[in-house]
């Protein structure tokens, strides 16, 4: 989203640029701002705020946090259709995030096997020895150096190198439903194994009380946590053979494997897998003695484990239409008009175009494909705890010392939505060849004899992407009219019934007005107290 890397390549190259606002918004008095709706309610979902409409919640509090210090907002929100130029990266994402649904699956099954494996020792610790001799018995621990576990969990399937892009939640309409061929199907009757292991019920919370029910559930947490490595080495292969097939030409292999296994759920693993062989030894041993480390550990990686999944609930739960709609229905109700970009406009596209037009002073978003557009952008504006970072895009030109064309041609090296990237070619690298050869063609030419910058995709196709990319940020979509970005009037009580409503009270009575509530009630205060006291 937006241009990939500019950021610290500012940071690093020209910081005075990047102007911070320590004060936020105090220091806007009296100016006017666009803000990029979609990405911004997208940022409010992906909080770690745990409110079921956290959404609803951010906008209030910015929404209040602009109506304090006397600053004006307009919301524009994405368009229902998707750009054509970004349909290659459109594709890409839901590639991505189909992976990430899968990793987070799987991280869940761990969460819960983790969980009752840790109620299983502690039940275990409880047995009289006799008892602990019983369930060893029956368990048949192997402790036969030919792991299969360990040899699926080899390090060369974790790739290194840079981390892969961040992944991009979609707008309302971009989440496709399961094709036919995508829905799982029941498993043939002649298929199905014929012997079977009696497993626990993961949401089950009545913990173990004599040998064979322990027996039934290290049996079953074992061949869960077998099958669970079994599931990440075959989707870390696929992805890198018959899903790299399905994938865009922007992902390589290497991309698409550390898409399926992070470094982090990799260790993790690794470190079950660890756990496993520690339990089978001190069981094995006489007596069988647990060690207070491996609980200790064990302990360590359920926690762990748990965050992980967290983490993977909130990336994979998206925000849908209804999401976006509650977000403009407290705008409204704050006064703050909202704007639909028709077609496939882009919000950020039209909030530029409003800024640039002379209608407002600042395009509010984490986007700096509005720094490409030539406008001022202001970052941060959904953290409150975070300074205002303000850039402006001929600021950024003026002291890269590059003429909007090259400018743009720079951006499209670095990685936008619109176009894909040369090989190994890092944003220093880009920015010495465009000062050096002036447009991405000249480039092209002076390193091809060089063959560690290639491109993933035709020389002819990769031009024909930079060319529409050129046309899409040197044009700039028509503004709305002037009476659809008028502010709206403030309405206390509607404020009041929707926050009400989603369960945020709380929050509004932070705010609320005693002062005024108490006049439009009673028509003044006849006792001149003060109702707050």
């Amino acid at each position: 989203m937006g241009v990939s890397g500019l950021t610290p390549f500012l940071q690093k190259i020209c910081p005075n640029v990047l102007k911070t606002l320590p004060n936020r918004l105090q220091t806007l008095r009296g100016k006017k701002i666009v803000i990029d709706g979609t990405l911004i309610t997208q940022r409010f979902h992906f909080t770690s705020e745990p409110h079921l409409y956290r959404h609803v919640l951010g906008w209030y509090r910015l929404a209040q946090e602009l109506d304090d210090n006397g600053v004006q907002a307009i919301c524009v929100f994405d368009g229902k259709q998707r750009s054509a130029a970004k349909a290659q990266e459109n594709q890409r994402r839901r590639a991505v995030r189909r992976l990430t649904v899968a990793r987070g699956s799987l991280e869940q099954d761990r969460f819960q096997r983790l969980r009752k494996l840790k109620d299983g020792v502690e039940c275990f610790q409880n047995l009289d020895l006799s008892q602990q001799h019983e369930v060893i018995k029956a368990l048949d621990i192997e402790t036969d150096a030919k792991d299969t576990c360990a040899t699926l969990l080899q390090e060369d399937i974790v790739p290194t190198g840079e981390k892969p892009e961040e992944i991009c939640p979609p707008t309302p309409d971009e989440v496709p439903p399961l094709t036919p061929e995508e829905t799982p199907q029941p498993t043939p009757e002649e298929d199905r194994p014929a012997r079977t292991v009696r497993l626990l019920d993961e949401t089950s919370q009545i913990l173990p009380s004599d040998p064979g029910d322990l027996v039934t559930l290290f049996t079953s947490l074992h061949l869960s946590y077998k099958a669970n490595v079994a599931k990440l080495s075959s989707l870390t292969v696929d992805s890198t053979s018959t899903q790299a097939q399905k994938l865009p030409p922007s992902v390589t292999d290497d991309e698409a494997t550390e898409y399926v296994m992070t470094k982090a759920q990799h260790q993790l693993t690794v470190e079950e897998n660890n756990l496993w062989k520690q339990l089978s030894t001190s069981l094995a041993s006489p007596p069988p003695v647990l060690s207070g480390l491996v609980e200790e550990e064990l302990g360590a990686l359920v926690d762990r484990s748990q965050t992980m999944q967290t983490s993977f609930q909130r990336r994979t739960n998206f925000p849908n239409s209804n999401t976006y709609r509650e977000s403009k229905e407290i705008l409204t109700a704050m006064g703050i008009p909202c704007i639909d970009a028709t077609g496939a406009v882009e919000g950020e596209a039209l909030a530029s175009s409003m800024v640039l037009g002379g209608l407002a002073d600042y395009v509010a978003s984490e986007d700096t494909d509005v720094l490409v557009y030539d406008a001022p952008l202001i970052k941060n504006i959904s953290s409150r705890s975070d300074p205002l970072v303000v850039v402006s895009g001929a600021d950024v030109r003026t002291s890269l010392e590059l003429d909007r064309a090259a400018f743009v041609d720079f951006a499209l090296l670095l990685g936008t939505d619109f176009s894909q990237r040369i090989k190994n070619l890092g944003p220093t690298n880009a920015y010495h060849f465009i000062r050096k050869h002036g447009t991405i063609e000249q480039i092209l030419e002076a390193i091809e004899t060089q063959p560690r910058y290639t491109l993933k995709i035709s020389r002819d196709v990769y031009l024909a992407q930079v060319q529409i990319a050129r046309e899409v940020f040197g044009t700039l979509p028509p503004v709305p009219p002037s009476s659809a970005l008028e502010a709206g009037v403030k309405s206390d009580k509607d404020i009041t019934e929707i926050m009400q409503r989603y369960g945020l009270g709380f929050a509004h009575s932070e705010n609320w007005d005693y002062t005024a509530a108490y006049d439009s009630l009673l028509g003044g205060n006849p006792f001149e107290d003060d109702p707050r006291a």
